[in-house]
């Protein structure tokens, strides 16, 4: 099937730019944009989410028949004029005029590089809480200047029945290759320092009544109890263009401003 125009990424910025200039559009990371990101400072379509606005924009082009994302692709080869969808087997196969690369996860290409840098992995850690000490719906995410959890964010994941209170944190980290394999960049780690942090922004758990008159309450410290690691490899190489390639980097703010071709 020949396609004229196709744009490939995961991020909010990549399917409004393929939204804006009447493109097809193939997610590469179905994860992406993630629920806990932070909103937009704009509202597009009545909403503000990214994941929001990047699953509508999405259902608009499924219904004018530009979405050309599989579930279960796993990787995408891009070949002079050919694209081709793969899982655990061929899932779809174009070719096309020009193709847009926002975001190069998962995907492999022949264009050459043009400025090498080393690959860095954006590592979530997901954490179950109890005994905060707050019955708040929701709690700002907290930044940090460090590589290993340089942001928790705080949600309700539904797994306690009827709670309305946040339950659940995912921490970011931003990792290179050979922290994978060091402890002080583990799951474990990033746990403490998520305790850490909550201690820090007031959260140190719940004081017990005391037993007797005169003693004091006992403090009920919060519980952190990892649930899993997920890793996502972040190429960071620059490469060179061709002639039918095209490695693009629009922002969200040029289509909220106006500016929607950046051809």
């Amino acid at each position: 099937m020949f396609i004229k125009n196709i744009v490939i990424g995961h991020s909010l910025a990549s399917i409004m730019y393929a939204f804006y200039n009447q493109y097809h559009f193939i997610a590469n990371c179905t994860f992406r944009p993630f629920f806990f990101d932070d909103p937009e400072k704009q509202s597009f379509l009545g909403m503000k989410g990214k994941r929001e606005i990047f699953d509508e924009i999405q259902n608009i082009l499924s219904f004018v028949g530009a979405n050309l994302t599989e579930k279960e692709t796993k990787r995408i080869r891009v070949s002079d004029n050919s694209l081709k969808l793969f899982g655990n087997d061929l899932l779809a196969s174009y070719t096309f005029e020009k193709c847009y690369i926002c975001d190069n996860a998962n995907i492999t290409f022949e264009n050459p590089v043009k400025i090498a840098k080393p690959k860095t992995f954006l590592v979530i850690d997901d954490f179950k809480l109890s005994r905060l000490g707050t019955k708040k719906e929701n709690l700002s995410p907290i930044n940090t200047l460090d590589k290993l959890v340089f942001k928790a964010c705080f949600y309700n994941s539904g797994r306690v029945d009827g709670a309305k209170r946040v339950t659940d944190a995912i921490t970011l980290s931003r990792l290179e290759e050979k922290d994978l394999h060091d402890f002080n960049y583990s799951d474990t780690m990033a746990m403490f320092k998520l305790r850490s942090c909550l201690a820090d922004a007031g959260y140190a758990g719940v004081y017990e009544k005391a037993p007797q008159p005169n003693s004091k309450p006992k403090l009920r410290r919060v519980t952190v109890e990892h649930v899993e690691r997920i890793l996502f490899e972040e190429d960071n190489n620059e490469y060179f263009d061709s002639d039918r390639i095209k490695f693009i980097n629009p922002s969200v703010e040029e289509f909220y401003s106006g500016y929607t071709t950046c051809k």
